[in-house]
């Protein structure tokens, strides 16, 4: 039956992964002796069977990949919160560091120019020393 109905695909309908699901039902008769509508019976039963196996596992599936899926998004989340704080704790440090470096400088710059006035001062007095 399924080479029959393959016989009537087009080229393009051999390529549709729908089409071809990964499973094959094979049913085999018990017993020769059994009326056909006992058969149609066990034949559903089995069907209904399979379908809700099939439907178990893939809900058990589902459930699974979205809880790891929300374990690994709430870590994603956890370790952006640390980085977060550690940048703001270097980003406080660093402010700190500038300020200090800012109060470092200017004590310098006042320093430097009292030793300049220091350095004029006394290079005045040597000349007017030499000039005497």
């Amino acid at each position: 039956m399924i080479v029959e109905r393959e016989q009537l695909f087009t080229a393009e309908d051999l390529t549709k992964e729908e089409l071809f699901p990964n499973f094959i039902i094979v049913r085999r008769p018990i017993n020769n002796e059994t009326k056909d509508a006992g058969e149609w019976q066990g034949f559903i039963k089995d069907l209904k069977y399979t379908i809700r196996t099939s439907v178990a596992k893939s809900k058990s599936e589902i459930i699974q990949n979205f809880h790891s899926a929300t374990e690994k998004i709430n870590g994603t989340i956890q370790l952006n919160q640390k980085q977060n704080c550690a940048n703001e704790s270097i980003d406080e440090k660093l402010s700190n560091l500038k300020q200090q470096i800012d109060v470092q400088i200017k004590g310098l710059d006042s320093r430097m120019s009292e030793d300049m006035n220091f350095i004029k001062h006394t290079l005045a007095q040597l000349l007017q020393k030499q000039s005497q």
